[in-house]
């Protein structure tokens, strides 16, 4: 009978080498975004969203926008066009939603889960004319 040794050094050096060199997945900020887009299950009574810009790792929204009842994709996901805050530029931001209804005064939903990070930089002039 032929035996085989398995190099169970090697096999725990491989491990854990492998395990240092993991690294988390981490998303790309998005750099100027236009437009958010969103699910809500409730749209029907829905009169209007509030869009909530966080600071990254924030509780509490250091913006707030109210817009109107968004328009339905055909994927039956919302799109809201996204305003420039007047929070500065170069911040890492996060956004979220909260929907308010009419059911004998303004009933407000929970906010989302937050999107993915984005900023709003600076946008540099192409051609500029002097005459």
């Amino acid at each position: 009978m032929i035996r085989y040794r398995v190099p169970v050094l090697g096999t725990i050096v491989l491990i854990l080498g492998a395990l240092l060199l993991a690294r988390p997945a981490q998303a790309q900020t998005i750099v100027n975004p236009t437009q958010v887009t969103f699910e809500s299950p409730d749209h029907a009574l829905a009169i209007g969203y509030d869009l909530g810009y966080y600071l990254s790792g924030a509780a509490s929204p250091v913006q707030t926008v109210r817009v109107p009842v968004a328009s339905v994709t055909g994927e039956g996901t919302y799109s809201i066009l996204l305003s420039k805050p007047l929070l500065g530029q170069n911040l890492i931001l996060k956004a979220r939603t909260v929907a308010t209804a009419s059911g004998g005064g303004e009933i407000t939903s929970e906010w989302s889960e937050p999107s993915n990070a984005f900023t709003f930089a600076p946008v540099v002039p192409r051609a500029l004319v002097v005459k």
